[in-house]
């Protein structure tokens, strides 16, 4: 029996964004199957199309009897219809080559590639129920986590000093001022010492504009704080020796919360 021609468009060239190492990529690997990086004008049984992709064109992909993924890790439906941060992200991708065709309405262009896909998945049951009207078939489906998750918490004694521990995208670290205030109130009673776990820098805008350090950022906001690159070999190591992993989110971003 003949294998499908599977076809893969990740949200990395390099394939190193987390999305693509965590998920497809992955799965793939696990399971032996060929696939190749997508190409416009290829011809395949089965396209997996992530968020990081051009769903301007994706959506648009009629080729064949072609099947398609969507994998739609971050809750953009949850965000309002039309919105300045919509707008906007639908104009920088545009002038920045990484859409094809101009969409000014974010949220609709997910819509139309949700629409477009034979199977949708996301991360949250909330989610799957924001993408049914748009696609039937929605699976929810979590991150592979094996390669990073190799060490687990066995002490939990601590010293003097309280140890909170960060860890996610460095453009993200700007949640912790979200409860700043209350880091700041407890350490007049109690030594507080800050790690956080990330990329040392990164682009603010569309991964290639606005460069900034994150100690820079993290910084301003607590101290003291101690910056590890992260990688897999150190990550969960340096988290199991905290005493209080932190997860701070703003619930009035509903892409954030979501």
């Amino acid at each position: 029996m003949m294998c499908p021609k599977l076809g893969y468009v990740p949200c990395s060239g390099d394939l190193s964004y987390p999305a693509d190492k965590r998920r497809f990529c992955h799965y793939a690997k696990n399971r032996r199957l060929p696939y190749e990086i997508a190409k416009p004008l290829g011809e395949y049984d089965l396209l997996i199309v992530t968020g990081g992709a051009d769903i301007t064109f994706w959506s648009r992909w009629k080729r064949g009897k072609t099947k398609i993924i969507f994998e739609l890790i971050n809750p953009y439906l949850d965000a309002s219809h039309w919105n300045i941060r919509n707008s906007l992200r639908g104009l920088a991708k545009f002038a920045t080559r990484q859409f094809r065709y101009l969409e000014l309405n974010y949220w609709k262009a997910i819509r139309e590639m949700c629409n477009r896909a034979d199977a949708v998945i996301c991360t949250t049951d909330s989610q799957k129920q924001r993408i049914l009207p748009w696609c039937p078939n929605v699976h929810v489906i979590l991150d592979f986590q094996a390669e990073v998750s190799r060490n687990v918490k066995t002490t939990y004694s601590r010293s003097s000093t309280i140890h909170l521990v960060w860890e996610g995208l460095p453009h993200n670290v700007v949640s912790i001022s979200e409860i700043a205030a209350v880091l700041h109130e407890i350490k007049q009673e109690h030594p507080l010492a800050l790690h956080i776990v990330t990329d040392l820098e990164y682009y603010e805008f569309m991964r290639s504009l606005g460069r900034k350090r994150t100690f820079d950022v993290i910084r301003k906001i607590f101290q003291p704080v101690h910056l590890y690159s992260w990688t897999e070999a150190t990550c969960s190591s340096i988290i199991t020796a905290c005493d209080i992993a932190l997860i701070p989110l703003k619930r009035t971003d509903p892409i954030e919360w979501g």
